[in-house]
C-alpha cells in the first residue's frame, strides 16, 4: 500500500529541472477585490456573457510558427 501524501505536492518545470515542491511552500497571495455597484455588475456580466458566447474550439491545426510566448500565455491563462 501507498502511504498518502501529508502535504499537496506541486511539480514545477525550471528549464527542464523538474522539482517536486510542497504547495505550502509558495507564498500567499491575497485577493484583490473592488466591491462594485449592482448595476455595473449586471453589465459587466452580460458583457462577459456575450463575448464567452462567441468562443468555439477549433480541431483545425496549422504548421504556422506562432511565438512561443503566445503558446505559454495561452497555458497559463487557462491554469488561472
Amino acid at each position: 500500500m501507498i502511504p498518502l501524501q501529508t502535504q499537496p505536492r506541486l511539480l514545477i518545470d525550471r528549464g527542464g529541472n523538474h522539482q517536486l515542491r510542497n504547495m505550502n511552500d509558495h507564498p500567499f497571495i491575497p485577493l484583490e477585490w473592488n466591491e462594485k455597484a449592482p448595476a455595473s455588475m449586471l453589465k459587466l456580466a452580460e458583457k462577459h456573457y456575450r463575448l464567452m458566447k462567441q468562443r468555439r474550439t477549433t480541431r483545425h491545426f496549422s504548421s504556422k510558427e506562432v511565438d512561443r510566448r503566445l503558446i505559454e500565455l495561452a497555458i497559463l491563462s487557462g491554469s488561472t
